[in-house]
């Protein structure tokens, strides 16, 4: 009825949902473990419990307020880089402005794109334990690719969007 092949994908297919099953979340799989009081008091502790000895010894919430730090980093590191954009643009800043429309609408694309996926994969790290190594080099990444972004322009890496008088 099957050739090798099926059989092979078939089994495949058992295995990996074998192991699926076996691996079970930390969350309540049947009505006895929802009603078991030993089942909440476990996740009380899983929580409320320090990380491994060897990281920064936080519990849940501090290394989620942590990730969100890391969430804020890169929001920072936008906005410097759209002030950059914008305080440089031709239209935006007459006089002194050097950045064309099609590079500004280009570049700040790339960089909402960037920042999107950062804080995508912070909101997948907070929901996955907050692992705060994790959340760190979400964040550094998505800077550094920002940053990369528009590096070419001249000054970018001296700009402090506080500094500037555009506006004001």
């Amino acid at each position: 009825m099957y050739n090798d092949g099926m059989r092979s994908l078939l089994a495949h297919a058992c295995l990996l949902i074998v192991l699926a099953l076996a691996r079970a979340d930390a969350h309540a799989q049947t009505w006895e473990q929802y009603n078991d009081p030993g089942y909440w008091q476990r996740q009380r502790a899983s929580v409320l419990s320090r990380d491994n000895p060897n990281g920064p010894g936080m519990n849940l919430a501090e290394r989620a307020n942590y990730c969100e730090e890391q969430s804020y980093r890169v929001s920072h590191e936008v906005d410097r880089a759209g002030a950059f954009i914008i305080d440089n643009h031709m239209l935006a800043s007459p006089g002194r402005g050097y950045i064309t429309q099609g590079a500004a609408v280009q570049d700040q694309r790339e960089m909402n794109t960037l920042a999107t996926v950062a804080f995508r994969d912070m909101r997948e790290a907070k929901y996955s334990g907050a692992n705060v190594a994790r959340c760190s080099e979400i964040a550094n990444t998505a800077i550094r690719e920002i940053q990369n972004v528009l590096r070419k322009y001249p000054n970018f890496n001296e700009y402090d969007p506080n500094s500037s008088t555009a506006y004001r």
